[in-house]
């Protein structure tokens, strides 16, 4: 009986001092799990592909797709052929909620999620909110949620519009969580990209209470990286929606020769970044909980009064990529055989 005792002090024990943390497994999961995207997805392929891996599954019940404000813009023809293109300022977000349209209308979906355009620029102010029908929409889509059952938001842009959200009503960090690429490492921080283009939005979140989820570049650029025969033997035996998939990272790769080589070290290679956020959800990563730090100016972290606070970060470590893309693949080809 002390035998039995002991041994069960130990597991507890060992389960409790674990900083490891977990989301349910896809087996444990009997109700879809309802979903938003922010989403720069006019930027580049990664967003395009993380929407269409989302929009596929079954385990997410895709509630809508927010589009940010991003500094460069793309256009995506009918065949998933990528090329820069110039948005006035003030439509950039429509501009993406575009694509975004465009790209949903290529896969073999029963419903079309719907698309509502965010921010077009940075928040002016960093205790105002900026404006949109993105904004409108995350704040009503919010209110069914509570602590014990929040709505989760994979953030593959920039903070505007989840930081609008959070100015406007407070409350909403109580029925939100957040799952975002972003920052280079741990436990620097910095980033070139999506914290980067609205530092103050960053700051917003990163102050409240949101359970918030990070994959770093660090991480998705070891594990992400894709070339164009292993898209092809994703993707290229499954019709249209498949060529156009795996178009849009060859074009891509077209198109920036010599960037995909400065950031992967291989001129026919690209990390697809934001998929990351999916990998999370679907219990394909592991991960690792901090006291989270103050983000600075300069997009470094403080990690002076840390220990104090009673905030967390949960911090992506490792993704198994294998499982990622062959779940992907199997899910369009599922989707296929729908009658």
């Amino acid at each position: 009986m002390n035998k039995i005792y002991l041994i069960c002090m130990v597991l507890l024990i060992s389960f409790l001092g674990c900083r490891e943390s977990a989301i349910p497994s896809q087996s444990e999961q009997t109700v879809p799990r309802p979903v938003i995207i922010s989403s720069d997805t006019g930027v580049e392929m990664d967003d395009i592909w993380t929407l269409a891996h989302v929009a596929l599954s079954p385990e997410f019940d895709l509630l809508g797709v927010v589009t940010a404000h991003g500094p460069v813009i793309v256009e995506v023809t009918e065949e998933g052929i990528v090329s820069a293109q110039q948005a006035p300022p003030d439509t950039v977000s429509r501009a993406m909620a575009t694509i975004a349209r465009t790209v949903l209308n290529h896969l073999p979906l029963q419903n079309n999620p719907p698309v509502f355009p965010g921010a077009n620029r940075p928040l002016a102010q960093i205790d105002t909110p900026a404006p949109s029908d993105g904004l409108d929409f995350l704040l009503k889509a919010s209110q069914d949620f509570s602590p014990d059952s929040r709505l989760t938001i994979l953030m593959l842009g920039p903070a505007t519009d989840i930081a609008s959200a959070i100015l406007s009503d407070s409350t909403i960090v109580d029925r939100i969580e957040v799952v975002a690429m972003a920052y280079n490492k741990w436990p620097l921080g910095t980033d070139e990209f999506n914290v980067n283009n609205d530092i103050g939005a960053w700051q917003v979140l990163m102050h409240s209470r949101t359970p918030l989820v990070v994959g770093d570049s660090t991480v998705t650029a070891g594990h992400l990286k894709m070339n164009r025969e292993h898209a092809d033997a994703l993707f290229g035996e499954q019709g249209p929606s498949g060529t156009y998939l795996s178009s849009l990272l060859k074009s891509w790769l077209d198109n920036n020769t010599s960037v995909a080589e400065i950031v992967s070290g291989d001129p026919d290679s690209w990390p697809v970044w934001d998929e990351v956020t999916t990998a999370y959800l679907l219990g394909l990563t592991t991960q690792q909980m901090y006291p989270r730090p103050i983000l600075k100016d300069d997009m470094t972290f403080d990690h002076t009064n840390s220990e104090q606070s009673e905030r967390e970060i949960t911090w992506i470590t490792s993704i198994d990529e294998k499982a990622l893309w062959m779940d992907f693949s199997s899910k369009l080809n599922t989707a296929l055989q729908r009658p």
